[in-house]
């Protein structure tokens, strides 16, 4: 007894191996179905061909694809260019309409402002506009009573 053993004090290793336990499970779980998926993809499937193209037919884009997993993922999850192009020129037309209705709505202030006429800028049926033209003709000496 004159050894004087003593336990060494150490940090424990559960969690370490709980994180490694679940980190081979994820991985597992996951890289298993993949695997299996692309081998039946590869074998059963297999590349995509070069074939004429039937008059008429217009090719979607992921049929220009020659992998089946890429062509799977350009039809499903990828955005397709063109419908991205034609919703951009959408948005440059609204722009461009907002942009000419405002040049349109600061014509017609300028116009009243110039013409001093009263302002209407939307279509109201008003019974004493011409009244008011009458008026302002006959205030400049246009219209002599």
């Amino acid at each position: 007894m004159s050894d004087h053993h003593v336990m060494n004090i150490q940090p424990s290793e559960w969690s370490w191996n709980e994180t490694k336990n679940w980190l081979h499970f994820y991985i597992f779980l996951g890289i298993i179905p993949i695997s299996i998926i692309v081998f039946c993809a590869n074998v059963f499937i297999g590349p995509a061909t070069l074939e004429p193209i039937p008059e008429g037919y217009i090719p979607k884009q992921w049929e220009y694809v020659r992998s089946p997993i890429s062509r799977f993922f350009a039809k499903y999850l990828c955005v397709n260019r063109q419908e991205e192009y034609e919703k951009y020129l959408h948005y440059v037309h609204q722009s461009w309409e907002a942009k000419r209705i405002r040049e349109l709505e600061k014509t017609v202030k300028e116009l009243i402002r110039d013409r001093q006429d009263y302002a209407g800028f939307s279509f109201r049926r008003n019974l004493y506009g011409k009244y008011i033209k009458e008026y302002r003709d006959y205030l400049d000496g246009k219209i002599i009573v």
